[in-house]
């Protein structure tokens, strides 16, 4: 395993005043003792730092470092649920052996018959299509479906593409890309085309029933190497292919992998972690999570089960919440969707807007953050802010924040320049 040190800060931008976490992906020998220099707190590859000057400040830790822009104003923590629509789809009511599923490829929701993977039914009308013959625990993601040792379906036309025989004695189910496999055997990870062809093989040591994650630069997966010191870890390939390089190395287990576009996510004890690979900032968000399902990841924009004191809800870091009596489990977003297990329903909550602010992981400042009472959460950027949004089926119209209230600025568009925070709004 290689032993580049990275540091990653839970915000790169925070304001003046606002405590933040630094973590240092570690792999030498533990328990770490590291030099740390220009924070308040530390404990091993973890610490806090609360700036108290503006501009910028650096962190430096075993070689490794992270610079901070500390802002003069942060907007408020709180997170507004996004109004939704929600329908049941009976089609998928019918139970499976593998309870990450029903679960969403893209537009399709998979579904079971006699207790496996047997069909695909577009979310939003159309030909469903059957897999044939019907698969247990399957590899989807937003790409596709694929099946060890028969192929898979791509999930934007629902095109074949036949496997090659592979008789590997796999441990969960396989990640999948838009161009690869990942498939985890006790002693390796292994990556295949989706059409065959040469596979490549590195040695670790994955833990069993966590999927790997594939995304456009980044292969991820749950390693138990050194699960007597640290419990279970995130490994990444790294960008040579040839080792495996540390994610996250820390105290308790992270686990149930995730990756989307240029973002990667995990699940730690009390909080749930979107990291995004280009800069190595990393949103943490605060959750009794207790996921047995696994965690979705749509761009930054993560879903898990959260425990609220009573029961199970379906949440989304973006604010898109599915809630009521009983559990609803099981979330898989896609765009505007969330497909969750309301007790012996298959539901799909459906966003009637989606909301950006000035910190939101899409956007990107061209100036210093301030406050002001008007602004959508306290703050907003007088120099601008550019959004680079993502695609959306459907119509939807663009709306943006001015003096305290939402302005319609035209068809959606996926970039936009805007001072404070811009609402997606979807067309009846």
């Amino acid at each position: 395993m290689d032993t580049l040190s990275q540091a990653h800060a839970e915000r790169l931008d925070p304001a003046l005043g606002q405590t933040i976490q630094i973590d240092l992906a570690y792999a030498g020998p533990w328990p770490a003792a590291l030099s740390w220099e220009g924070v308040d707190q530390a404990d091993g590859t973890r610490a806090w730092v609360t700036p108290t000057l503006l501009g910028e400040a650096v962190i430096r830790v075993d070689g490794a470092q992270v610079v901070l822009d500390v802002q003069p104003a942060r907007n408020r923590p709180d997170l507004l649920p996004l109004p939704i629509g929600k329908r049941q789809v009976p089609a998928a009511d019918h139970a499976c052996f593998d309870p990450r599923f029903p679960k969403l490829s893209g537009p399709w929701i998979l579904a079971c018959e006699g207790g496996k993977v047997a069909v695909a039914l577009p979310i939003q009308g159309g030909e469903e299509r059957t897999l044939e013959p019907p698969v247990e625990s399957p590899g989807a993601s937003a790409e596709g479906v694929y099946a060890l040792s028969r192929g898979g379906w791509k999930s934007q036309d629902w095109t074949w593409h036949p496997g090659k025989a592979a008789p590997l004695d796999a441990i969960a189910p396989v990640g999948v890309g838009s161009e690869e496999v990942a498939v985890l055997t006790r002693d390796a990870v292994i990556l295949m085309p989706w059409d065959a062809g040469h596979r490549r093989e590195l040695p670790a040591a994955p833990a069993s029933w966590y999927a790997p994650a594939l995304s456009e630069s980044a292969v991820l997966w749950v390693d138990r190497r050194d699960s007597a010191w640290t419990g279970l870890d995130v490994l990444r390939l790294s960008q040579d292919g040839r080792s495996a390089q540390v994610l996250v190395r820390a105290p308790g287990d992270q686990v149930h992998v995730a990756a989307s576009e240029n973002w990667v996510a995990w699940v730690e004890s009390h909080f749930v972690v979107v990291q995004d690979l280009r800069t190595g900032e990393r949103r943490r968000y605060p959750s009794d999570t207790h996921a047995a399902t696994g965690l979705s990841l749509w761009g930054p924009v993560a879903c898990w089960e959260h425990w609220n004191g009573q029961d199970v809800d379906a949440v989304c870091s973006d604010g898109l919440i599915a809630d009521g009596p009983g559990h609803q489990r099981a979330p898989s977003r896609y765009q505007g969707w969330m497909l969750y297990r309301d007790g012996e329903r298959t539901m799909v909550a459906t966003a009637t807007e989606l909301v950006w602010d000035d910190d939101d992981p899409r956007a990107q400042r061209t100036g210093p953050r301030v406050s002001a009472s008007s602004a959508y959460q306290g703050a907003y950027v007088p120099g601008g802010v550019r959004y680079t949004l993502p695609d959306l089926e459907g119509g939807w119209t663009l709306e943006q924040w001015k003096d305290g209230a939402w302005v319609q600025s035209g068809p959606y568009v996926h970039d936009f320049m805007a001072q404070d925070a811009v609402r997606a709004v979807r067309i009846p």
